[in-house]
């Protein structure tokens, strides 16, 4: 097919995509990792009862007549440290001087905090208030119990996650494996950069942003340069790509009308092609298929049309692959200014959005064309101006889908 919707390609590129398969990842390394199983507490969380302050471990009925008039005076018959097993039994009448995160003594229901309290002598504590049983007395399992649930399977592993993980004893969890991506450049006009530019050529650009946007998505990226325009060198680079069985194929260049965009005929050739040109703007041009079993997007050359397509066809695959929602992540913008879109596409302008008070407001950066990588490198956000709309006015609301790199305002 050819001259779909986006939404329609949207649809095709997650056609049948299964997640990946799991493996056991170090939980070092598991920092943004999606879950692949649900995660079971083997331990309450806290194991034990423990004090939640620095200060004394209390029967609370010994306080219940305390005040600054009268304080209750008692004894003080021992001491609990953090880390201390066993712990020595306090008796009606009797205190303990604790510190947080010990285990509260055998006897004690309450902990008063040291401010709370006066010292007439080292080993006796007066009290001047009552106290509530269970003050200052973190529960065991409080937070989470053994058997239940502590996190769900498809959540990527954020820093609290681990924490969460370290606390309940796991060194290791089961993730979904990251999806491999190979990235190929294409024409004779690229070369790399650091290298001097000779007459005539550029540097490739599009293989280290590409690269770098498949790492924010979960992708394990490797960068197979830039294929020349012939049959030959396309093909051996797709060759040696596919030898290390990547998930996914991302190529830039060579899928226009040009006499020297082979990257559709050799998809057509020696795979399938389901479908070539989207109606939006940047990047019409765009054709996605399979050789070899697995799935190559081929992305045009200009840059910002490369990146344009890759944040919603690649971010779309990859989390699908990752067993995530790969549905573009859309918030409403209110529009600083006019935006017009004459394409009769849909249009994804580089803008910039940022809070207002309690709304995302929106305005266009730079220049728009598909060239021009500088607006994009300074936005935030892509404004997505529907085929059906030629202008959005000041005040009302459009799209936008946010970089990954750029402002993420609140859900709430």
């Amino acid at each position: 097919m050819w001259n779909i919707t986006v939404d329609e390609a949207l649809a095709r590129v997650t056609a049948g995509t299964a997640r990946l398969e799991a493996e056991e990842v170090p939980l070092h390394e598991a920092d943004g990792r999606v879950l692949a199983e649900d995660i079971t507490a083997p331990i309450d969380l806290p194991p034990f009862a423990n004090s939640a302050m620095d200060g004394y471990a209390v029967v609370a009925a010994d306080l219940a007549g305390a005040s600054v008039e009268r304080p209750v005076r008692l004894p003080v018959v021992t001491r609990v440290a953090a880390g201390q097993g066993e712990t020595t039994a306090i008796q009606p009448g009797q205190v303990a001087r604790i510190m947080t995160g010990a285990p509260i003594p055998p006897g004690a229901d309450a902990v008063v905090k040291f401010e709370d309290t006066l010292a007439p002598s080292p080993d006796e504590i007066a009290f001047t208030q009552p106290v509530a049983p269970g003050t200052n007395i973190r529960q065991p399992g409080e937070d989470v119990t053994a058997g239940q649930v502590a996190l769900q399977a498809g959540m990527p592993l954020s820093s609290p996650a681990l924490g969460l993980l370290a606390a309940l004893g796991y060194a290791a969890v089961p993730c979904v494996r990251r999806p491999r991506v190979a990235v190929i450049s294409t024409g004779d006009e690229l070369i790399s950069p650091g290298q001097p530019l000779p007459p005539g050529k550029i540097h490739d650009s599009n293989g280290l942003m590409l690269a770098a946007l498949a790492r924010q998505f979960g992708g394990m990226p490797a960068v197979y340069g830039a294929a020349g325009d012939t049959q030959a060198s396309l093909h051996a680079t797709l060759a040696r790509a596919l030898s290390e069985q990547p998930d996914l194929i991302l190529t830039s260049g060579g899928i226009s009308l040009g006499d020297f965009d082979l990257v559709k005929d050799i998809l057509r050739a020696e795979g399938e092609i389901d479908f070539w040109q989207v109606r939006m703007r940047p990047g019409k041009p765009l054709a996605f298929g399979h050789i070899a079993g697995v799935p190559l997007l081929g992305l045009p050359g200009n840059p910002v049309a490369a990146y344009v397509g890759a944040a919603l066809y690649a971010r779309a695959v990859l989390l699908a692959l990752q067993g995530l929602d790969p549905a573009p992540a859309l918030y409403d913008a209110v529009c600083a200014e006019p935006i017009r879109n004459g394409s009769g596409r849909r249009n994804f302008l580089r803008g910039v959005a940022e809070m207002r008070g309690t709304r995302l407001q929106v305005r266009q950066i730079g220049g728009q064309l598909p060239t021009q990588l500088a607006p994009l490198a300074r936005g935030n956000c892509l404004i997505v101006a529907h085929e059906e709309r030629a202008m959005y006015d000041e005040g009302e609301t459009v799209p936008v889908l946010l970089l990954a790199s750029g402002l993420q305002p609140p859900l709430g």
